[in-house]
């Protein structure tokens, strides 16, 4: 894993639409989506499926 911290939104768009489309958690029922990289800890936490694994 990297994480990368950029101060505007836009150079993070640009730099996931660089990457290969792997998600943030297959594992976890997310799609692999370059919408899903992008999304808030928020969003990825209510469409995971994680607090039904624990």
């Amino acid at each position: 894993s990297v994480m990368f911290a950029f101060i505007d939104r836009s150079i993070v768009k640009k730099v996931v639409n660089f990457l290969p489309r792997v998600g943030v958690g297959g594992r976890y029922a997310l799609p692999q989506q370059r919408r899903t990289s992008l999304a808030s800890a928020k969003q990825l936490f209510r469409s995971a499926n994680m607090t039904q694994r624990w």
